[in-house]
């Protein structure tokens, strides 16, 4: 029993460390959407407000490892993206929203019909890449920042997006909380 308790602790430790080691840091960037659409419908940019904040209490609540809140929010984001209307779009703007759309529906639906918080940090990532194309294209009515985490995904690494720099990782949750480092800030 000793044994085993002492592994734990070591290992527990051995992930903190992983962590915390100091990586020669990249530098911080701030960019502005290299799509730029500046010229976008009112009701573009509220779905994209809409959506941000969707996307942003999801992916609080796997911080707080909150299955329950996730799938909820995650819902919320789908019903956000399936009842905005297209048409508003220019055709260049709806070439971009539509290279993207599916991918969100699909994942926003792995989340929304997942108990189990482990599927839904799954879908996390390629979700957050679409999010993040589409932010980078229309914006998202705020600063966004966008975060990586080395470890996640079985140390192949994962993004998110975030309202603030202060890092609150969604893929460990309370376990890891402070995991990962801003890569780019979105204006």
């Amino acid at each position: 029993m000793k044994k085993i308790l002492i592994v734990s602790i070591l290992l527990g430790l051995l992930v903190l460390a992983a962590c915390q080691k100091k990586a020669p840091k990249a530098e911080t960037k701030t960019t502005e959407t290299p799509h730029s659409f500046g010229d976008i419908a009112p009701q573009t940019a509220e779905l994209m407000k809409t959506a941000f904040g969707h996307y942003m209490q999801m992916k609080n609540a796997m911080v707080d490892d909150q299955a329950v809140d996730s799938r909820k929010s995650a819902a919320a984001l789908r019903d956000a993206f399936k009842a905005f209307d297209s048409t508003t779009l220019t055709p260049e703007q709806n070439k971009v929203y539509n290279q993207y759309y599916a991918k969100i529906i699909n994942n926003t639906e792995h989340i929304a019909g997942s108990a189990d918080l482990s599927h839904q940090r799954l879908h996390l990532d390629p979700l957050t890449a679409n999010m993040y194309a589409l932010v980078k294209a229309f914006g998202a009515g705020q600063t966004v920042y966008y975060s990586y985490c080395p470890m996640a995904n079985e140390d192949k690494g994962g993004y998110w997006l975030s309202e603030s720099d202060k890092i609150r990782n969604p893929y460990f949750g309370v376990k890891m909380l402070e995991c990962g480092e801003v890569s780019e800030v979105i204006k």
